[in-house]
């Protein structure tokens, strides 16, 4: 706590109510006391502090610690809590295990046998106290990311808005920047049919607790979602098993809830290439067909294998769609489906897939169950204002760099500081030369950096895998059109 006199003091009063006072006040009432000017009973009134206040701070005045010492110096915490930062900082946090283990080795160097550990090791309670004098350090849930998101960082981010800005430029449309209807983020995740929890009460003693599957062990239903920044969304697509044979039982229960729920299948469950192309060009287009969505349509999608395919492509330059690529390993930053929809939809399926179990302790939970389970999570879970946000906190939509939140890099960027569009204006550094221009072949757009998601042989050889002759993409044969892409 600072010296500002203005500072406000709250103290509770055996629970029952709350007085406040200024600090200057109760210096002011001490003096006086001191100096036998006002009595403890007086000053009280006057300054409306509490009277045993006034006998602590006599006693008190320094405000020592009150309790036993700790084992651990208040420098050797402190080195300790810098210690655990600095590794989560570095995106590898340390476990309880692994502070108490840091915790007792510090102790151990001690020569003095009185400043170790009973038994050589912290005890929980140590643990509970030591995160209490620590404040800054604070048990989290950890989040894995890929090695590509680790080394990111927010300059590399800025060439993505300068392609897209300097692309709707090109052709003279850079109206669509803001517009918000235009634009539209598709992605798919995974359910788990038998969510196990991480935490179960049991028998206190019991050296092993077994929990009976509900369901296909680890087996996930994948579906995919497409959101506009406008806040509008379609109809997901449920992903099944070419083995599933429930699949008009699985139709008849989607209608029962009144959930208008696309279905299709692969071969393992997950989204494939030709899954993802019936997904844009079939159940996507469909509807915004039907809700008239205007064009083009900005369709923004992350890296995954499955979403490129040249046969999509071509329907999307056939069919007005341009495709923008995020910048790899960045799905966390720029996914509005990732930043807003995919996190608390698997909340909610944790949680009324508890309940459900609970009404029905017998039942499998298979995909007949769990569509009814989805209409829930969906109706819970997305809405218009939760869609807007998400998108905001990407930068794309409001089209403007500076918007993206970009908190959880772990790579430390540059002091840069940049428009909306990904220019950087100002820099503590020199900075030489001009800005990388976007090289254009064909119809692709491919990121100026010499790190770019997909380089011009990779290009290449998806084609050949599709047995589709090198001219095409060279532009010598004019009746094929590729489509207008972003390769990041």
């Amino acid at each position: 706590m600072d010296s500002n006199d203005e500072e406000e003091i709250e103290l509770k009063l055996r629970g029952r109510y709350s007085e406040k006072y200024s600090k200057n006040d109760l210096r002011e009432a001490l003096e006086k006391i001191r100096t036998n000017e006002m009595s403890f009973g007086a000053a009280s009134k006057i300054y409306n502090v509490p009277k045993t206040t006034f006998h602590n701070k006599m006693r008190n005045p320094v405000n020592s610690p009150k309790g036993a010492t700790t084992i651990l110096s208040a420098d050797q915490e402190n080195e300790l809590a810098d210690w655990i930062l600095l590794h989560a900082d570095f995106g590898d946090p340390r476990t309880k295990q692994d502070i108490i283990l840091v915790a007792a080795e510090i102790a151990s160097l001690d020569s003095n046998p009185s400043n170790h550990f009973k038994n050589g090791m912290p005890t929980s309670g140590w643990y509970d106290g030591f995160l209490k004098r620590h404040p800054l350090c604070s048990e989290r849930t950890p989040q894995g990311i890929s090695k590509a998101s680790a080394i990111n960082t927010r300059d590399d981010f800025a060439g993505l808005w300068r392609n897209i800005h300097s692309y709707f430029k090109k052709i003279d449309r850079l109206d669509v920047l803001n517009k918000p209807e235009l634009w539209w983020n598709a992605d798919e995740t995974g359910f788990e049919k038998d969510k196990v929890p991480r935490k179960v009460v049991a028998r206190r003693g019991t050296k092993r607790v077994s929990r009976r599957e509900m369901g296909p062990p680890k087996s996930n239903t994948t579906v995919t979602y497409a959101f506009s920044a406008a806040g509008d969304y379609v109809e997901p697509l449920i992903t099944l098993k070419d083995s599933s044979s429930s699949v008009a039982e699985i139709a008849f229960a989607l209608g029962s809830v009144g959930a208008n729920y696309g279905l299709n299948q692969t071969e393992s469950g997950w989204t494939k290439k030709e899954s993802f192309y019936y997904f844009v060009s079939m159940h996507l287009h469909n509807q915004w067909e039907a809700k008239n969505a205007p064009k083009p349509r900005i369709l923004t999608i992350d890296g995954y294998g499955a979403h490129f395919s040249l046969k999509l492509f071509r329907w999307c330059r056939l069919n007005g769609v341009i495709i923008v690529v995020l910048y790899p390993g960045a799905t966390p930053f720029m996914q509005m489906c990732d930043t807003a929809i995919f996190g608390p939809l698997k909340e909610k399926h944790t949680q009324l897939y508890s309940q459900w179990r609970l009404k029905n302790p017998t039942l499998t939970m298979n995909e007949v169950e769990f569509v009814k389970l989805l209409k829930q999570i969906n109706d819970s879970v997305i809405k218009k204002e939760s869609i807007i946000n998400g998108w905001r906190a990407t930068g794309l939509q409001p089209f403007n760099f500076n918007n993206l939140n970009t908190a959880g890099l772990l790579t430390k960027s540059s002091n840069r500081i940049y428009d909306f569009k990904g220019d950087f204006i100002e820099s503590p550094e020199m900075v030489t030369g001009d800005i990388p221009k976007v090289n254009v072949i064909s119809d692709v757009l491919l990121c100026p950096s010499s790190e770019c998601f997909m380089e011009r042989s990779e290009v290449l050889n998806m084609i050949r895998t599709e047995n589709t002759p090198d001219s095409i993409l060279e532009g010598e044969n004019k009746d094929f059109m590729f489509a207008d892409i972003f390769l990041h």
